[in-house]
């Protein structure tokens, strides 16, 4: 495990520890794939954002990517445009 650092969307220095080399090796098996710029957060993204446009609760998934904080969370979560206008819809 390596340590790494981040900066968090409130400005604060953030900790943490990784696996260097299983991250490669998701990298590598995304490049066998013909998927360049793809690492193991790809996936993780992926699966948040999934979640989100079924309704999943933010805390669910929270829980389910192991993070202590929300804010991370949201970080990994993409908004899809058919949301924006679902929800556009909603508030007219």
């Amino acid at each position: 495990m390596k340590r790494k650092t981040r900066v968090n969307q409130a400005g604060e220095q953030i900790d943490y520890k990784a696996c260097d080399v299983l991250e490669l090796m998701i990298r590598n098996i995304y490049l066998r794939c013909g998927m360049k710029g793809c690492s193991s957060h790809t996936g993780r993204r992926t699966y948040a954002s999934t979640m989100n446009a079924q309704g999943i609760a933010l805390n669910t998934i929270q829980r389910a990517l192991g993070h202590s904080e929300p804010s991370m969370t949201l970080e990994y979560i993409d908004v899809s445009d058919e949301q924006l206008m679902s929800a556009s819809a909603i508030a007219l």
